[in-house]
């Protein structure tokens, strides 16, 4: 059976989950299954999408739009759709009705992150009414999967591992250290902590910031670059400047080739509070970069300490300015940034991942005879 397959997300953007579905386009052969795309919003990598004939933007505005529900459902009857697999909570809640309306349709949904909200008692119980709708539930790390089972009360046997993947030739022809220095204006002889990702609480920059305030001492030629643009832009800078190192952080915006930005860093710090399997880390990781990580869910699934990488403790600021000084100083394994990028390309593939899912979606197409799933 060739089933067809019809992939929603909110919003073309640069996130992990976004950056999976793109490459899952760009990848994916046809072979397998028919595949359809759909966002509810536009995005910054909307373009890239839309280069693409099986994506289109529904342009839906608000958070529920029933207009684009009903489009989307007649998207699902006029294809007849076998498959819906769904990315992040807004989806989700499209997701739920679409399946409410044709019962008949596997649901997929995958689970990016232990994101706190769902601790909470409100979204607990709207995510386990959602959630019983699903035909299998796809979490991205170990780490996930316990934390969406334990609050969301979803049976194990309907839970799935699959580990994210990413193209490994967009790392294939790095730019030397020099290279990449100078097309970010970072001098040659500065001591360079990047981090990546979305400018939000999450992803715990301000941490990174009060390390770097402390290190400033000892090591005169630090230079903090961020990628990534987001809501804490400004908070950032305002903290940049109260800690007196605003002239040592460069904020670089949004970047859509890190093969180009990751050699010019000495170290990836990555202090976030939570995670659910960080492409990202992935990516420096590849690209033998050392990286010094919060012992939190999802970057514990990819750093042993000491051995591909360095845990502190969570929102700890006195471990992480005290490990990327060890890093500043030389005094870590010299051997770490080889074992990390060899273990790294051999695990994380974008092959690995797109041949998950293509089973994935055979084997629920086959069981969608049963409108009522049980697992």
């Amino acid at each position: 059976m060739r089933p067809k397959v019809l992939t929603l997300f909110p919003r073309a953007v640069g996130g992990g989950a976004e950056r999976l579905v793109l490459d899952q386009m760009r990848f994916h052969t046809g072979a397998d299954y028919d595949y359809f795309v759909v966002a509810l919003r536009r995005g910054k990598l909307h373009d890239q999408f839309a280069a693409h004939g099986c994506y289109r933007c529904l342009h839906a505005g608000v958070r529920f739009n029933p207009l684009a529900l009903a489009r989307l459902n007649r998207l699902v009857r006029a294809e007849r759709i076998d498959v819906l697999h769904t990315h992040l909570q807004e989806a989700d809640f499209y997701g739920y009705w679409l399946k409410r309306l044709n019962p008949g349709l596997a649901w997929v949904s995958t689970r990016h992150n232990a994101d706190d909200f769902r601790e909470r008692w409100f979204w607990r119980t709207v995510n386990a009414t959602i959630t019983r709708r699903t035909q299998r539930v796809v979490a991205v790390s170990n780490s996930v999967r316990d934390f969406v089972a334990r609050y969301e009360r979803i049976p194990f046997d309907k839970l799935l591992v699959v580990r994210n993947g990413i193209d490994l030739t967009r790392f294939a022809d790095l730019p030397t250290r020099e290279a990449a220095r100078a097309a970010l204006g970072v001098a040659g002889d500065e001591f360079v902590v990047g981090i990546v990702g979305r400018l939000a609480p999450q992803k715990g920059h301000k941490f990174l910031f009060e390390a770097a305030a402390r290190l400033a001492p000892e090591i005169p030629r630090l230079r903090v670059v961020v990628v990534g643009e987001g809501q804490l832009r400004g908070r950032l800078e305002r903290q940049a400047r109260s800690l007196g190192i605003a002239e040592r952080v460069t904020f670089a915006g949004f970047r859509a080739d890190m093969g180009q930005v990751y050699p010019a860093m000495d170290v990836l710090a990555v202090p976030s509070l939570f995670e659910g399997l960080s492409l990202v880390l992935v990516e420096a990781l590849v690209c033998g970069r050392v990286a010094v990580c919060a012992r939190t869910s999802g970057l514990v699934d990819v750093v042993t300490d000491g051995q591909n990488g360095i845990l502190v403790g969570v929102a700890d600021v006195d471990g992480l300015a005290r490990e990327l000084a060890r890093v500043f100083r030389g005094e870590i394994d010299p051997d770490m940034a080889r074992r990390a990028r060899d273990a790294a390309r051999a695990e994380y593939g974008l092959d690995t991942y797109l041949s998950r899912l293509a089973r994935l979606y055979q084997d629920e197409a086959a069981s969608r005879d049963n409108p009522d799933p049980s697992r």
